[in-house]
């Protein structure tokens, strides 16, 4: 009787480990390093996205500027995070377009305050497409 007790104890207490799929990581970490160039280019990108609203030739960009190291580094996490979340689907593309455009958009906000409708249609509509 105490045998059984205990090894229910043990049972109980053991600690499991979450069963990942190998390709399910490899794809990932592919991703995370297409995700650090993506964020690099979106910070390189940004000032020519944004049209100057007063006409001025140049772009106005606000004091709140975000580290082209932190744009890559969380652009790379966010989309292994996506391919983590999602999975390998179909759907996978559309996700990960979903969220390169989502981490455009962030740069191109924190930079500017602002977020141009050339930008707004194709990241938020083109996952439609998939």
């Amino acid at each position: 009787m105490t045998a059984s007790v205990a090894q229910r104890s043990a049972d109980l207490h053991r600690v499991t480990l979450l069963a990942v799929d190998p390709m399910l990581v490899a794809v990932a970490g592919a991703v995370g390093v297409l995700g650090l160039a993506w964020g690099r280019a979106a910070t390189e990108l940004a000032p020519r996205l944004v049209r100057d609203p007063k006409g001025s030739g140049g772009t106005t960009t606000r004091t709140l500027t975000l580290a082209p190291v932190v744009a890559q580094v969380g652009t790379g996490l966010l989309v292994a995070a996506v391919v983590l979340r999602v999975g390998l689907v179909p759907a996978l593309p559309a996700w990960l377009w979903f969220a390169a455009g989502a981490a455009l958009l962030t740069v191109v906000d924190l930079r500017f305050a602002v977020l141009p409708n050339r930008l707004l249609g194709p990241s938020s509509s083109g996952p439609w497409a998939c």
